[in-house]
């Protein structure tokens, strides 16, 4: 049989010309754990053949004790890896204004991974593991979605992100600046998909043009505005007002602790209030924004079926009002 035009197409760039705005899209998570894992990778990195059973048999206990990390998979690299050892990063958001993630990166060898796992999810034991612990909190870590079993786009547009990237930007400041090609980060119909860490801070339709204002923060945010999916650390409505307040106050914000709640909703027309205070490094300015949002149904999406997925709405966000309290 042969495909019709229509499911041949690539997926990101069919919803990039309805105009499909991937803000509220970046995965919910206060934990993600990022380990090497050689491919080919299944559609589920966890169902991945090279994939630990020992440690998705931790991962799936502690989901049952209400410990739910998100869990991606790096391809190991020539640079980066090294032989006889797994890498394995954990950013946790223990802190709840905090800017960023807590950064955390061990290179174990492989039968000790289970327990290493095991010891950051339940947080007992840890110290065992300080003798593998590596001094890299100072390193951003730049993850860039490469599943082309889960999403053909990711392969393909992906790649090209990660091979830009990696020669234009990590080379140049390897102390600084680290690249990897990773399993799928969320974002079906948005590739290149890429994680900022240990902000948390995710992006679609990455372009090279765009990479310097990611990289380098040279220019206005606003040049992202349909590139941001929103911060992992907020729920869909919060991450739709946060971009609004991010848009308003530029590159400074994401330096900014922040406190972010949904104060109200409103059941009639799927609304909420969602209330960020924030408070700048040096304490000043501090000041208190609150945001009117909702899912907006009239702009609902519905794509076909293509890249392995199928038919599904997707949702889109509407800011009402932005009002800065203080």
């Amino acid at each position: 049989m042969v495909e019709s035009t229509a499911s041949m197409a690539f997926c990101s760039r069919v919803a990039q010309a309805a105009g499909f705005h991937p803000i509220g899209t970046a995965p919910t998570y206060l934990t993600h754990l990022a380990l090497e894992c050689e491919v080919p990778w299944a559609r589920e990195i966890t169902e991945s053949a090279t994939f630990p059973p020992e440690v998705w048999e931790v991962i799936a206990r502690a989901a049952n004790d209400g410990i739910e990390p998100r869990v991606t998979g790096l391809m190991p690299d020539p640079e980066y890896t090294q032989a006889g050892l797994t890498r394995l990063f954990s950013f946790a958001h223990t802190d709840e204004q905090s800017p960023t993630y807590a950064k955390r990166e061990y290179l174990v060898p492989p039968a000790r991974l289970p327990e290493l796992v095991d010891a950051l999810l339940y947080s007992k034991g840890i110290e065992e593991f300080d003798a593998f612990e590596q001094a890299t909190g100072h390193i951003r870590e730049i993850l860039v979605c490469n599943h082309g079993s889960r999403d053909r786009c990711c392969a393909t547009f992906g790649f090209e992100i990660y091979r830009e990237l990696r020669e234009a930007y990590a080379r140049a400041q390897p102390d600084a600046l680290r690249v990897w090609r990773c399993s799928h980060l969320g974002g079906h119909r948005m590739a290149p998909t890429l994680l900022d860490l240990p902000e948390g801070r995710y992006y679609a339709y990455m372009t090279a043009d765009a990479l310097p204002n990611l990289v380098a923060r040279e220019g206005s945010f606003t040049a992202l505005d349909r590139q941001y999916r929103g911060w992992g650390r907020l729920s869909p409505l919060e991450q739709a007002a946060e971009h609004a307040v991010l848009m308003a106050e530029d590159w400074p914000w994401t330096t900014y602790r922040v406190k972010s709640r949904t104060a109200a909703s409103n059941a009639d027309d799927g609304s909420a209030t969602v209330t960020l205070a924030y408070t700048a490094p040096d304490a000043s300015p501090a000041g208190t924004y609150r945001v009117v949002v909702r899912e907006a149904a009239e702009r609902m999406l519905t794509f076909p079926s293509s890249c392995g997925k199928e038919d599904e709405p997707q949702p889109q966000y509407v800011v009402e009002s932005v009002e800065k309290l203080q």
